[in-house]
């Protein structure tokens, strides 16, 4: 829920995670109050794994304007098709040195 009424940008970012030999599907969207966001699905394809160390990944991400009153309740839901797929933080690295891959990020912006 919001603190003040007004149009929000919601933004979402979903890092996929695959580790089976077969490709998934997966659907991402927005749920206000208890009925899905008109229009607010997309469908994205994990790929298979590609060998024993090496799974298959993608990132989703959505961009949505929404009015919001403080009574809304809003909530990002999500199906893999398989149920092999998952939302997943891949973690740091010292040698190759590299940053957390958080598995979701949600930004939420008041525009009016």
């Amino acid at each position: 829920s919001v603190v003040i009424n007004g149009t929000y940008n919601i933004q979402y970012s979903a890092q996929l995670f695959n580790g089976t030999v077969n490709q998934d599907l997966v659907n991402i969207w927005y749920d206000l109050d208890g009925t899905a966001v008109a229009a607010s699905g997309s469908w994205g394809t994990i790929p298979a794994r590609k060998n024993s160390s090496t799974p298959g990944s993608n990132i989703m991400t959505v961009n949505l304007f929404l009015n919001l009153t403080t009574s809304n309740k809003l909530t990002l839901r999500w199906l893999s098709v398989d149920g092999t797929g998952v939302i997943a933080t891949y973690p740091s690295s010292v040698s190759p040195l590299y940053p957390t891959a958080p598995g979701l990020i949600v930004t939420v912006n008041q525009v009016s």
